[in-house]
């Protein structure tokens, strides 16, 4: 029911007019689930998705080329990283991972071939053959699942018809900018985790 509903808690560096229209909930369909959710619970699904995949993973970051949210993207990545190596880059990486507006990075299990990704407007999605342990932590947390997801992309196109307006009226504002932690910036992460064998995707660890 809508007043079982909670609100979506956005990470700082995505602001619009238009939260109080955002939600914590989630779509399921035949390999995939997309999603609504606060950054309170973010990292903590990222560590499980992580918990439960006992295999190789590549992490891979995607950076704005000028730090304008649309300006095309430039890849970074980690490969074959151990579940305690996974761990560690995201405690390494820290809030500027998560609470940053421009960028996104996906986790990807390399024998299963499970993925997740966290983005702008705190949409989450995930692909693979058996994502039950995704809907294991949606439950526990109080995260509703629904027909169909209204992100926030869904309102600014205005394609979510329950939305009265849409960008093409002028009525809605938005805005995803890069966060900053201490002076660190999501886009210092290369550099910090190159020791850990961040590259540029596609080049490989010598």
């Amino acid at each position: 029911m809508a007043e079982d509903r909670k609100a979506l808690k956005l990470k700082t560096g995505c602001v619009c007019s238009f939260g109080d229209l955002l939600f914590e909930e989630y779509e399921a369909g035949d390999g995939y689930i997309k999603a609504n959710v606060s950054i309170d619970k973010i990292e903590k699904l990222v560590q499980y998705f992580v918990m439960v995949h006992d295999e190789p993973m590549t992490f891979t970051l995607n950076l704005p080329v000028d730090e304008e949210a649309d300006s095309g993207v430039v890849a970074y990545e980690i490969e074959r990283c151990s579940v305690e190596d996974m761990l560690l880059v995201m405690i390494r990486a820290g809030k500027v991972l998560f609470e940053d507006g421009v960028s996104s990075f996906e986790i990807e299990g390399d024998a299963s071939g499970d993925r997740i990704s966290f983005g702008r407007f705190n949409v989450m999605e995930a692909f693979g053959q058996d994502l039950e342990f995704v809907e294991d932590f949606f439950g526990p947390h109080k995260v509703q699942k629904v027909d169909k997801v209204t992100t926030a992309f869904d309102i600014i196109s205005g394609e979510a018809p329950e939305v009265p307006g849409g960008d093409d009226e002028g009525q809605l504002t938005w805005e995803c900018r890069v966060y900053e932690d201490g002076g660190k910036t999501v886009f210092d992460l290369p550099e910090k985790l190159a020791e850990m064998g961040m590259r540029p995707a596609g080049r490989s660890v010598s």
